[in-house]
Order: C-alpha cells, then sequence, then structure tokens
C-alpha cells in the first residue's frame, strides 16, 4: 500500500500542473508522441510516428529551431534517455511495428544508432539508477516478454518472469490526433533512478506497477478501474463541459418558504427538469431532485440532498 500512496499523489496532482510555459515553436511534421530533453547539450528530441524519426531541436537559441531528423524503426512511440553525468550518451527508442529498440550514441557526430531486435513488439522505456533500461510490450500472446530489460553494459535482453498483464496494442491514427495517446503502455523512472513505475492499458482497466532496478523485480503491482473525472470536469460529445448545476446550493426544499406566486413554473425561462432525464441540452443535476434550470435572468439554484445539513 505505501508504494502506491505517492503514486496516486502525483497521478491526482497532474491536472492541476497542465499550463503553457516557454517559447512555442511551429512543428508541421507533427503530431508527435513523446520527448526528451537533454539539458547538458541544449537539446530536445522529439518522436515523429508517423514518419518514424527523432527530430533534435536546439535550445540554446531563441527561438528553438530544428537541427536534425535521426531515422528510426518503424513507428517509434515513446523514447528515453541515460543517466551518465554530465553528458548521457544513449538514446533509447522503442519501435513499436519494428519490434526493436533503437540506441541512438549522443556522442557520435551523426548520430550513429543501433536496433536491438525484440521478441515482442514495445511501448514504453525507460532507464534506471545502473543505466539498465527497461521495455514494456505486448507481450508475445502467452503472457511472456511483457517486460523487457537491456544491459547496455553487455548488450543482452532479458525477460521477467513475473510481470504484469500486456497492454493492448497502440490505437493509431492516435485519438482526437493526440499522438501521445495513441501508446497504451508508459513508464516513468524516479527521480533518483531505483525504481520505475509503469501503467498499462487493458481493454476495461489499467494495470499500475513498480520495478525495482536493482533486483529487476516487480515489486508490487495493482489493477485499478478507468478513472472517471468529477462531473466539473466532464465534456460531452458535443464539447461544451458538463459540470455541477448550480454554484449557490439551498436546503430541499429550497421554495418553501416562496409565495405561490415566484415559484418555479414551465415557462420558457424558467423549467423544471429530472436529474435522470436531462433534455434540452442542458446540464444533469447531481441530485435526483427536481432541479431549475439556470437562466440568465434568474439566479441559479437547485435542491441539495435531505441529508445535507442545514446552513
Amino acid at each position: 500500500m505505501s508504494v502506491f500512496r505517492p503514486l496516486l499523489l502525483v497521478l491526482s496532482a497532474l491536472p492541476g500542473l497542465a499550463a503553457t510555459l516557454g517559447t512555442v515553436v511551429p512543428a508541421p511534421q507533427g503530431p508527435y508522441a513523446d520527448l526528451v530533453i537533454d539539458e547538458a547539450r541544449k537539446r530536445l528530441y522529439v518522436v515523429n510516428t508517423y514518419s518514424s524519426t527523432v527530430e533534435v531541436y536546439a535550445t540554446n537559441v531563441s527561438p528553438p529551431k530544428q537541427t536534425t531528423i535521426i531515422k528510426t524503426d518503424a513507428t517509434p512511440l515513446s523514447l528515453a534517455i541515460s543517466r551518465e553525468t554530465p553528458n548521457p550518451r544513449y538514446l533509447y527508442v522503442a519501435c513499436y511495428d519494428g519490434s526493436t529498440l533503437d540506441i541512438i550514441d549522443l556522442n557520435s557526430a551523426n548520430f550513429s544508432s543501433v536496433s536491438k531486435q525484440l521478441d515482442a513488439k514495445p511501448q514504453g522505456v525507460a532507464v534506471g539508477l545502473n543505466g539498465k533500461v527497461l521495455v514494456t510490450t505486448v507481450g508475445t500472446g502467452n503472457g511472456a516478454e511483457v517486460l523487457i530489460t537491456y544491459d547496455p553494459v553487455t548488450g543482452k535482453n532479458a525477460a521477467l518472469t513475473v510481470s504484469p498483464p500486456a497492454p493492448v496494442a497502440p490505437t493509431l491514427p492516435p485519438p482526437n490526433g493526440i499522438m501521445y495517446l495513441a501508446g497504451k503502455s508508459r513508464l516513468q523512472a524516479s527521480q533518483d533512478g531505483k525504481l520505475i513505475v509503469g501503467v498499462n492499458l487493458q481493454a476495461a482497466t489499467r494495470t499500475v506497477f513498480v520495478f525495482d532496478v536493482a533486483s529487476s523485480v516487480v515489486l508490487a503491482s495493482r489493477v485499478v478501474p478507468v478513472i472517471r473525472l468529477p462531473w466539473r470536469y466532464r465534456r460531452t460529445a458535443a464539447g461544451s463541459s458538463v459540470g455541477p448545476c448550480s454554484s449557490t446550493p439551498r436546503r430541499w426544499p429550497y421554495w418553501r418558504s416562496r409565495t405561490p406566486s415566484t415559484r418555479p413554473t414551465s415557462s420558457p425561462h424558467r423549467q423544471l427538469q429530472r436529474a435522470d432525464q436531462p433534455g434540452r441540452g442542458s446540464v444533469p443535476c447531481r441530485t435526483a431532485r427536481l432541479c431549475w434550470r439556470p437562466t440568465t435572468s434568474s439566479p441559479h439554484r437547485y435542491p441539495r440532498s435531505p441529508r445535507t445539513p442545514a446552513r
């Protein structure tokens, strides 16, 4: 349980951290699936899945500009950089349709690379403290080869015997044109590199797991349902926000003290609507009570649940 508490805290905080920072650079080659920053060399490496390339941008100029395009195997989905200091040496690229882990030498002038053939199609990649690389794949069909490690010292691959369920195949074309959503498996190393946290998406659930780099063992894994956003953050098919239908709640029934002449009626401006029967494009109420539909000419109120204490 203690392993998952920090993870759940991070996941819950992610929506609040979204922002537009830095300089926006036009990217006509997009959409992009993943990116990595090389702070020592002032570079940004970006995965272009459709063109099977890694684009290199220089960040020490204003505005940043593309300097090099590195060719990879088919359908790259994610990448990770090695942890040597001060200058990382390798860039690892998981190529799905190529069933390879491309290793790009960042110290070479022309970005020379080699491809390590894998027994299953990869989706995610991350690098641990000792340089060990963890790769997630869709497996071989019988639950094998879901997690694969690569040792840059020996140059050999090794499959984990005990691993979480495999993710589903990536969605191409990606949902809403966002290439980052195409992949169904993601890996993230901790700041000290001792742990790697992964998420594999299945058809109706997702599996969160924690990998210990030193022992090459999955410490824990858990199947969790798909996270549903609160009403205030959901959106309808048309794209309009769906949220709670009141900002000034009143105790039920809120019109008890109102005279008959001032109670809500079924006029075009004041309509009563059941929460379980939304219609006319209105927002469903979170209570199973009659709701006074909001208008521009009247305050927006809705009846609270009988269990709600009085103010």
